[in-house]
């Protein structure tokens, strides 16, 4: 079994008789959980109680707003898109994906520029896939894969100073942000 929760005995066996010891039962079920602690996205940030900090950034001219509305982050990007930012205090490191729970969207393409490091050095990944209209990827998730940035931002992922998310023109609405 390539996640080596359960360790075979042979082609259509676990254990000896299919019996097993309370320490090897133990042990898959430790080696399970560490598995899917290991899947799921570490919160960065729920918009449950409001915006924390959120905000289209006072440099982004297109006119598009982000305002919390019932437990979410509501952007609404004009024409051309906008950015949306956050506040940074985070540690990335070891970290390749950035996930964004987007329950509801007229459709959406979502990238990432970073501000990393102590100079505060900006990173920009690729483009994610897009979700269109009423579209959800999986569990609802938009996915930012931080392995697109280059090597030297990668090495900052240490010291995340600011997020912030690209979202085209329409109407989404974001209920959390992790990272995996």
């Amino acid at each position: 079994m390539s996640a080596k929760v359960v360790e075979p005995v042979s082609a259509t066996q676990f254990g000896a008789n299919g019996r097993i010891s309370r320490a090897e039962l133990a042990r898959w079920l430790q080696r399970t959980d560490v598995i899917v602690r290991a899947s799921r996205p570490v919160p960065v940030v729920d918009f449950s109680d409001g915006a924390h900090g959120w905000a289209v950034p006072d440099w982004q001219t297109n006119g598009g707003t982000a305002t919390a509305e019932n437990g979410r982050l509501v952007v609404q990007a004009a024409s051309g898109g906008d950015w949306v930012s956050g506040p940074g205090g985070q540690d990335f490191s070891g970290r390749t994906t950035l996930v964004i729970d987007v329950p509801a969207t007229t459709g959406v393409g979502m990238k990432a520029a970073l501000q990393l490091g102590p100079d505060w050095t900006w990173c920009e990944t690729a483009p994610a896939t897009w979700a269109g209209p009423g579209a959800h990827t999986g569990s609802g998730a938009v996915t930012i894969d931080l392995t697109t940035l280059s090597a030297d931002c990668r090495a900052l992922l240490g010291q995340v100073r600011g997020i912030n998310l690209f979202v085209n023109e329409g109407r989404t609405e974001i209920s959390a942000i992790g990272v995996r």
